[in-house]
């Protein structure tokens, strides 16, 4: 197969997409077609046409369905403790707050269960939202500048809230974020790191700020 071959029936899948989205998903494989220095390699990476489309029309299905309000929410064991957080974000909303409650807890709004998982591992909450698209660093960039984040896909909607016991104190906090956000509010954090392709972030006093991100 042919990076035009490719790109042909990979437009043909996405024929249930808005004609602004699908024209502005092709361009972005058009984008990154030219990075790859080897087209086989680059089909063989992205996988079928097929399969990746499936993947886009599930990206865009929340927007064009409407507002989804599926909460899910789920308590850790009173015996786990954590002294660091690890978010992997691709377009949610994060919120970091202290509770009375003594369990840690989280809640996930408008977010697959498939696209989610969070575990607490040697003391590390770490928590991840499936990555969409497989991007490169200068196609990102591209589908950015094409990409309207409040009409093709409403991260805003997509919201994942943090709840951890008062006197908690965190050794750090580390946050990877494609188009999402994160705000923090009277948590006792030593060290933020991380990035934010597209977001924004938010902390009230009660944090150390070593690292910015």
């Amino acid at each position: 197969m042919t990076k035009d071959q490719f790109l042909t029936e990979l437009n043909s899948y996405l024929s249930v997409l808005k004609p602004e989205d699908r024209k502005n998903t092709i361009e972005f494989y058009e984008e990154y077609f030219e990075d790859a220095e080897n087209e086989e390699a680059a089909i063989e990476e992205l996988g079928s046409p097929k399969k990746l489309a499936e993947e886009i029309i599930d990206f865009h299905k929340a927007s064009y369905k409407g507002e989804n309000n599926q909460v899910v929410s789920q308590q850790f064991s009173q015996d786990d403790s954590i002294s660091e957080i690890i978010l992997n974000i691709t377009a949610a909303s994060v919120l970091i707050r202290v509770t009375q409650e003594e369990k840690i807890e989280y809640t996930t709004q408008n977010i697959a269960d498939d696209d989610f998982s969070a575990k607490i591992e040697n003391g590390k909450l770490i928590i991840k939202e499936k990555p969409v698209f497989f991007f490169s660093k200068k196609g990102f960039a591209s589908f950015l500048e094409n990409f309207n984040i409040n009409t093709s896909f409403n991260a805003a909607n997509r919201e994942i809230s943090i709840n951890i016991p008062k006197n908690t104190n965190l050794v750090k906090l580390e946050f990877n974020s494609q188009m999402g956000s994160l705000k923090i509010e009277d948590v006792n954090i030593e060290i933020i790191e991380g990035y934010t392709t597209c977001g924004n972030f938010f902390g009230k006093r009660k944090f150390t700020q070593k690292n910015r991100l």
